[in-house]
């Protein structure tokens, strides 16, 4: 579900209106692109129903109600 929320495009824009100088030679990009997969992949077997689950799910009830 984060996947499909954030998308596949870069952590950071370095072709944006003014481009990165390091382009050609930046390491840091991949660097990025390694760590937002792992991130990506941790978060993968999480389920919506995992998040909410108790105690959680009544917080959240909670909150909503204004409590």
């Amino acid at each position: 579900m984060v996947r499909a929320f954030e998308g596949d495009g870069d952590v950071v824009d370095c072709e944006g209106a003014t481009p990165c100088p390091l382009n050609s030679a930046c390491r840091l990009r991949g660097a990025l692109r390694r760590a937002q997969e792992a991130f990506f992949t941790s978060l993968d077997p999480v389920t919506v129903r995992d998040i909410v689950a108790e105690p959680t799910a009544a917080l959240l009830l909670g909150i909503s109600r204004g409590s």
